[in-house]
């Protein structure tokens, strides 16, 4: 980083020159290798004038402008108050910073929907009975047969003794019986703990390390897995096949609560051991009620394919079933090819998928013949990757004419994402950055701070910080 400073000493823009008067009416500096060049030229009045040049490779018109008004507020605050230390100098206008936040900040709005996943889900059993809620490539269930057998493993749970906020691991393969198990655990106000069957052995025995539970469940294809499990597991740790669970009459009332731990997911471990990121349902229930409205959801056939220990397999789950939609589950051995997940697209008419750019690719690239006479695709969502232009192109040769797609972002210890951006496919239309993720959601805000930890103005990089409705419980243990 380079910067020149060049100070002309003496008004040189008006002088005397015999009997008149030489006046400079343009200035062209020679050009300079410099970063950033200031030139400072005094003038008859006794005030100066300060111009800043910058490479055009490395600065535009704009950045140049905010540069300098930061020196000159520097100079007017080190003018008035010369013995002010540098640590205690405010770098930047404060209306700018407040004007920074309130871009940042996104609407304040009350959903109307119950503060848990588990009530709204009692009231889509209530609205949707007799429509599919979930199928398999094995079964199909409605609202009506789905609530029965997530009261049936519910009944099953309480009776070996868990409560709420016990923690209760599930290790299903992608299947109905995944989603029932899950939807009893935080029906009874347990921490459910997915474990996703894609994972190595010794992945699932660490993620049990770390977090105890009191109770696994299974079904057939994991009895063995689980077994292995609970014998490792170093404590006395019961399981359940839930597809051997004798029907249950009585009725097990809902005790979820909205701001306790209710989802455990597990970061990655690319940064060092995996950490587990404590959700509750009032989390998500915020984030699926803005989602609805922003995208304008109703009974959404939903494609699941991501991991089940990935938030997108969430929201993929809740936008079928929290709206009285169909869950579309693929199995296990079809989720890396893409033309087996594009057939499957077709086939179940589905009109809203969650998924990475990767992905996208490449079902755009080996699934075309699938996907460009599905014309019930409404919603493409995607984050996690930037957005390319190549797959942009991709999506524009399908010709969907109901297709919108949507950058969502957001790290998962904010419930899935924090802003979207609607990402235009026409070829004419001025191309958005492969970085940009919109604004912010409703009850979220966004803010970018400095290394101090102070929020800076709009246009100027640093560390994104998010809060809101969807801001996590915090880490397990930390």
């Amino acid at each position: 980083f380079q910067v020149a400073i060049n100070y002309r000493m003496g008004a040189v823009w008006e002088v005397p020159l015999g009997d008149c008067h030489m006046k400079m009416t343009d200035v062209h500096d020679a050009k300079n290798p410099y970063d950033l060049s200031f030139g400072i030229i005094e003038t008859n009045s006794g005030t100066s004038m300060v111009e800043l040049a910058g490479q055009e490779s490395l600065y535009d018109a704009e950045a140049c402008q905010l540069i300098l008004n930061t020196y000159m507020r520097l100079l007017q605050t080190f003018t008035k108050t010369p013995t002010l230390r540098v640590q205690d100098c405010r770098l930047n206008d404060p209306s700018d910073i407040t004007s920074a936040l309130m871009v940042g900040r996104g609407p304040r709005v009350k959903f109307e929907w119950p503060r848990t996943l588990a009530q709204r889900m009692q009231l889509i059993f209530g609205t949707y009975g007799p429509d599919v809620a979930v199928k398999d490539q094995f079964q199909s269930l409605t609202y009506t047969e789905l609530e029965e057998r997530v009261n049936v493993i519910a009944g099953r749970i309480r009776e070996v003794q868990c409560r709420p906020g016990s923690r209760i691991a599930v290790l299903c393969e992608p299947s109905v019986d995944f989603i029932a198990a899950m939807l009893a655990v935080l029906h009874v106000g347990a921490l459910y703990v997915p474990l996703d069957v894609s994972l190595p052995f010794t992945r699932h025995g660490s993620m049990i390390q770390s977090c105890q539970p009191s109770l696994l469940l299974c079904h057939a294809a994991t009895e063995g897995l689980a077994e292995n499990l609970t014998g490792d597991a170093g404590y006395a740790l019961p399981s359940v096949r839930i597809d051997r669970i004798q029907a249950n009459q009585e009725l097990v009332p809902c005790l979820a609560e909205p701001d306790s731990p209710a989802i455990l997911l597990f970061t990655s471990g690319s940064t060092g051991m995996p950490k587990g990121i404590l959700l509750s349902q009032a989390n998500f229930v915020n984030h699926l009620a803005l989602k609805a409205q922003a995208l304008d959801l109703q009974q959404e056939s939903v494609l699941q394919q991501s991991s089940m220990g990935f938030d997108m397999s969430l929201i993929q789950t809740f936008c079928a079933l929290a709206n009285g939609g169909t869950l579309v589950i693929a199995p296990i051995e079809a989720r890396r090819d893409p033309v087996e997940i594009t057939q499957i697209m077709l086939r179940e008419c589905i009109g809203l998928t969650i998924a990475t750019p990767s992905e996208y690719l490449m079902w755009l690239r080996y699934g075309t013949g699938s996907l460009e006479k599905h014309f019930s695709w409404r919603h493409a969502c995607m984050g996690g990757e930037p957005v390319s232009d190549q797959l942009k192109g991709e999506f524009r040769r399908l010709d969907l004419p109901s297709l919108t797609l949507t950058n969502c972002y957001g790290p998962t210890e904010i419930t899935a994402a924090a802003t979207f951006q609607r990402i235009s496919l026409r070829p004419n239309e001025t191309a958005e950055s492969p970085h940009a993720v919109g604004k912010a959601l409703s009850n979220y805000s966004v803010c970018i701070l400095d290394r101090e930890g102070q929020p800076l103005p709009v246009g100027m990089q640093g560390e994104i910080c998010i809060g809101g409705a969807g801001v996590s419980l915090g880490y397990l243990d930390l």
